[in-house]
């Protein structure tokens, strides 16, 4: 590969970073503070790379004229056998970055929510009040709505109605649980957090359609105060469900 290939490359790979981080696409990968870092990398890899073009492009030059003059001086029209150039199928390293303009992933949904398992820990703090009800409800977190059912020994929730918004995650032939990831940093580290939704009515929800759930809370048959919760699900009574558009930023 040339420099030249090389250069090009990291002026790509800064055009799709700078891409990603002006835009609300790195939401599918990162967390959204790491946005604006994205934005930092993708400068710096565009001067270096359009820095290290112009450099080579007039070396290049340099080059050539003077093999040019060597040439005319040799009473030939070119130097055989001079070539510097690498491979064409270099440019094929490209791919991977174009594919980030052409074919953006979807991010985590159902699928990988069946291959992975709930771990929230317990919190250290107490918890704060619950959020002021809007239109008879209180928002909440699917993370928040967990760790309340199963580490708050006031028991915040009895007696209340929540809502909810997440994606469904069909299991078996009868369960569905409303689903969100949780990221530590990016998609590779994310975790489903779930809620299994008791008391549908009509048609099963298909797998990743996003929903606005409200229901009351159930009290967990286990204790689990000090402990991680790991593969559980807070379940919760629905009184009404209906279809929502995905947010752009999908994860907690």
């Amino acid at each position: 590969m040339t420099k030249e290939t090389q250069n090009a490359l990291t002026v790509l790979v800064g055009v799709a970073a700078l891409r990603l981080g002006l835009t609300d696409a790195h939401l599918r990968y990162v967390k959204p503070a790491l946005g604006p870092w994205l934005v930092v990398a993708g400068v710096l890899l565009v001067l270096l790379g359009g820095i290290g073009l112009v450099r080579d492009t007039r070396r290049r030059a340099t080059v050539d004229a003077r093999d040019d003059v060597d040439a005319h001086e040799a009473g030939h029209d070119q130097v055989d056998g001079h070539e510097h150039r690498g491979p064409s199928v270099a440019w094929l390293l490209t791919l991977p970055v174009l594919a980030i303009f052409l074919v953006a992933p979807a991010p985590l949904g159902s699928y990988a929510a069946q291959r992975n398992s709930t771990r929230l820990e317990a919190p250290k703090a107490k918890f704060p009040d619950l959020p002021a009800e809007v239109r008879g409800a209180v928002p909440l977190t699917l993370r928040e709505f967990n760790l309340r059912t199963f580490f708050d020994d006031e028991k915040s929730l009895e007696g209340k109605t929540v809502r909810l918004t997440g994606f469904a995650t069909p299991h078996g032939t009868n369960e569905v649980f409303l689903t969100r990831f949780i990221l530590s940093c990016c998609a590779a580290d994310g975790r489903p957090i779930k809620v299994a939704l008791k008391g549908l009515r009509g048609p099963r929800p298909s797998a990743d359609q996003w929903f606005e759930v409200e229901g009351t809370w159930v009290e967990p048959t286990t204790d689990l105060q000090g402990e991680a919760l790991i593969g559980r699900a807070a379940e919760l009574v629905v009184t009404s469900m209906r279809p929502v558009t995905a947010p752009s930023q999908t994860y907690e």
